[in-house]
């Protein structure tokens, strides 16, 4: 875990990602202390078994007995998910 940093999560539109492109980020969370804060290497959206749409982060340990391996499941709320999604969740 990383001490006093943050973790930015946030959404890129997919029509401007090409060669060369500047890229734009729309923040929508923010993770700092205390919270976990680690070099996560996947993250992914999913509807759950109960109809409500959860963002999970997954970080792994490198082999290395100091650090850890995570797995953060985080509901997204009603408000973000038009946002997220452009309506194609319901």
């Amino acid at each position: 875990m990383i001490s006093g940093g943050k973790i930015l999560i946030g959404k890129i539109a997919k029509e401007t990602i090409h060669a060369n492109a500047i890229l734009e980020m729309m923040p929508i969370a923010e993770m700092k202390s205390p919270m976990i804060v680690d070099n996560f290497e996947g993250i992914n959206i999913q509807k759950g078994i109960d109809g409500k749409n959860y963002i999970y982060l997954l970080s792994d340990d490198n082999f290395n007995p100091f650090q850890n391996t995570y797995l953060l499941m985080f509901e997204v709320k009603r408000q973000f998910k038009e946002f997220l999604f452009n309506q194609v969740v319901k």
